[in-house]
């Protein structure tokens, strides 16, 4: 966001480099999950506000459309690393389910 009147003072920095050795892990309140029905509003929107570009809400959706619906529209703007990501959020819970098992 070039013209953000802070792009000086803040930022996120993501590691590209693979030698690094770091794996972020997300800690906090439970991630939604892809795979479940009863998350899905919660996992849209989730993904809407990590990988969409935004500054005011209205950004990520219009009032009238679901999250889901949104997210699926947006889809296909996804970048390559973005949608390697989302898939490994979701590797973590299915790692988590065979540990369980």
């Amino acid at each position: 966001m070039r013209d953000h009147p802070e792009q000086h003072r803040k930022a996120v920095v993501v590691a590209t480099d693979r030698e690094s050795g770091y794996v972020p892990v997300p800690i906090g309140g439970a991630l939604p999950r892809r795979d479940r029905d009863t998350d899905s509003e919660r996992y849209a929107r989730l993904m809407l506000i990590l990988f969409k570009p935004w500054r005011i809400p209205s950004d990520l959706k219009t009032g009238d459309v679901a999250w889901p619906s949104a997210f699926e529209s947006y889809r296909e703007h996804l970048q390559t690393q973005h949608i390697e990501v989302m898939k490994n959020l979701q590797l973590l819970h299915e790692c988590r389910d065979s540990r369980d098992e």
